[in-house]
């Protein structure tokens, strides 16, 4: 989950696999990167999880840091995942020697820099992502409302609507009426809304 409580582990997640790709690198010329297989992969190991963690800092650290190219360092671990086949050597390598060196003096002086206390305050107590689903969910429910549905076919409390594989769970998140959570084969928002608590503010 994206929390600011974490933003600061995250980066030094970052920290952390730069300094492996460093070491791993070091002294090593763009020949023996590619010739050896064990060190190939170890960096591009280590470059993915640059990219992971930079995706799982929360969006407001990400949109207040706008030094760096959030963008383009999470793209990176997401061709490197999902479509290693399309990766060139030189471009990796490109980005051991040419990228990661600025990008480690950043994200150090974000660690040093910022008071993470005070950057941690007025934290949400469910997570980014939970707010998202939120806000999709009543985006969702207005949607079938407005195509006619009733209250109880959008519930579907007992099997018959449109969000029958959930269970509804009064005050979850502090909202009353919804089970929030995501579809594990889609990774869409799903909701479950009853009818006494849809309500005229869906």
């Amino acid at each position: 989950m994206r929390e600011k409580s974490r933003d600061k582990g995250r980066l030094e997640d970052i920290l952390k696999s730069i300094g492996y790709v460093r070491q791993y690198a070091e002294n090593v010329t763009f020949e023996q990167f590619v010739n050896d297989t064990m060190r190939y992969f170890a960096i591009m190991k280590n470059v993915e999880i640059i990219g992971e963690a930079a995706n799982m800092l929360t969006r407001n650290f990400r949109q207040t840091h706008t030094e760096l190219p959030w963008r383009q360092i999470v793209s990176m671990r997401n061709v490197l995942v999902h479509g290693y086949a399309n990766i060139s050597d030189i471009q990796l390598w490109q980005t051991v020697t040419e990228d990661l060196p600025p990008l480690e003096h950043v994200i150090r002086s974000y660690i040093d820099e910022t008071d993470w206390n005070e950057w941690a305050k007025g934290e949400n107590n469910y997570s980014e992502i939970d707010n998202a689903v939120y806000k999709k969910s009543i985006e969702t429910a207005s949607n079938l409302k407005e195509m006619g549905l009733t209250n109880e076919q959008i519930a579907g409390n007992h099997g018959s609507g449109h969000f029958d594989s959930l269970i509804y769970k009064p005050s979850l998140f502090g909202v009353d009426g919804f089970v929030f959570m995501l579809d594990p084969v889609s990774g869409e928002p799903q909701i479950n809304v009853t009818p006494e608590n849809i309500g005229d503010p869906i």
